[in-house]
């Protein structure tokens, strides 16, 4: 009876600590704290970060967490194309997309512009990846074969097999520009 006594205090004990020590939906990513959010009808994820040695932390809203975008490869020259630029442009080419491709568009604005204060704008496709220089940016949104970020004509090409994929591509590229994940 003591041993069994014995037993559901530990695990008492133990559960208690879970509990009090961590917010339900949070975990670890590294060193960053990643905590689901449900507000309202919005679901999405809110990442504790720390920019510029800052002792007050600073949350990053996504859709997605980091954990489910480590499939989405990130290529070569992605960081320079974009943290170099005074001003960035989304050049969507196929006309047919439209509503998750307006969601990847605004969260990838709202980060860049949040972090970076590098604006992004959207101007009836004037800028294609032809006017990429070494002020203006362009991030081309496009549908494919396989969900992915990469550099390609002067432009950073956000990728997705669906138009959902886009939003997942456009959140991976913030973590990683941010340093919560590797490319």
């Amino acid at each position: 009876m003591k041993k069994i006594i014995t037993l559901l205090i530990i695990m008492f004990i133990t559960a208690s600590c879970t509990f009090f020590t961590e917010a339900p939906g949070t975990y670890k990513y590294g060193e960053f704290e990643i905590t689901r959010v449900k507000e309202g009808g919005y679901e999405g994820y809110s990442t504790k970060v720390y920019i510029n040695e800052s002792p007050a932390p600073t949350y990053m809203n996504t859709r997605h967490d980091p954990q489910s975008l480590e499939d989405i490869k990130i290529g070569n020259g992605v960081r320079e194309n974009l943290l170099t630029k005074e001003e960035l442009f989304l050049y969507i080419e196929d006309k047919n997309l439209k509503g998750f491709t307006t969601v990847a568009g605004l969260e990838f604005n709202n980060l860049m512009e949040r972090f970076y204060s590098i604006p992004v704008k959207y101007e009836d496709n004037k800028y294609s990846c032809n006017n990429a220089n070494e002020t203006i940016g362009v991030v081309k949104l496009q549908l494919g074969d396989e969900t992915k970020v990469f550099v390609e004509d002067n432009c950073v090409v956000l990728q997705g097999q669906t138009e959902q994929d886009l939003v997942r591509s456009a959140d991976r590229v913030m973590f990683f520009l941010l340093g919560i994940m590797k490319g």
